[in-house]
């Protein structure tokens, strides 16, 4: 009996054992997001805003997440079958910028989230979700229903601020949230930054009406 209980423990330490040498040797899984332009490169803003909102979230790319590119290099006529090869990848999220990549992503795939950047564009009024609150399929994003108060900013403030709302959308994605469920941001002000040590690098006088606007002022 005493041998017996004796070979089973073993047999049970020995398992135990293996169970966690196979979860140690699991190599995480690398998201894989595709980024459908409609006329630009892989060095467009859009993907290099992605990358770098995700490395402010924790990601590493090549390691966390890859991205595949797809361009239409401005023939239109293309979207559709470049959404449709994103769709074939099995990416965990479409990102798109224009209303023309976001309809081609559309009539590819209903399930596959898709993330959307995109000014002066009310996607209620378009019929392409139910609510802002609640999407209720699987666009979701950040949209501009009219274009505001717009100055060019001089330091990189808004930019971060438009990475990290991207990179919000994906980062919930491919944790899990249903994009139904994420709901739509549409904002409606803008804030102005100047950095002053910026401006006086690129040798830029900034004028004082300029200055007077401007929400914030990075001396």
């Amino acid at each position: 009996m005493v041998t017996i209980r004796l070979v089973v423990l073993t047999l049970a330490f020995s398992l135990a054992a293996l169970s966690i040498t196979v979860d140690a040797q699991q190599p995480r899984p690398v998201h894989l997001i595709g980024i459908l332009l409609t006329s630009a490169s892989p060095d467009d803003p859009l993907g290099h805003a992605l990358s770098e909102g995700l490395g402010e979230l924790g990601y590493v790319e090549g390691r966390d997440f890859r991205v595949e590119y797809r361009s239409a290099e401005g023939q239109l006529d293309r979207l559709p079958r470049l959404a449709e090869e994103l769709v074939y990848l099995k990416v965990e999220a479409m990102i798109v910028a224009t209303e023309a990549a976001l309809l081609a992503a559309k009539q590819a795939t209903t399930t596959i989230p898709i993330v959307v950047q995109l000014f002066d564009y009310d996607p209620v009024a378009e019929g392409l979700i139910d609510s802002l609150s609640h999407p209720g399929g699987n666009i979701t994003g950040v949209f501009t229903r009219a274009p505001v108060r717009r100055v060019t900013p001089i330091g990189h403030q808004e930019a971060r601020s438009r990475k990290l709302r991207l990179a919000y959308f994906v980062d919930r994605i491919l944790k899990g949230t249903n994009p139904r469920d994420l709901p739509v941001e549409q904002p409606s002000t803008f804030e102005l930054a100047i950095n002053l040590t910026t401006a006086k690098a690129l040798s830029l006088t900034v004028p004082e009406l300029i200055l007077l606007r401007a929400d914030e002022v990075i001396r």
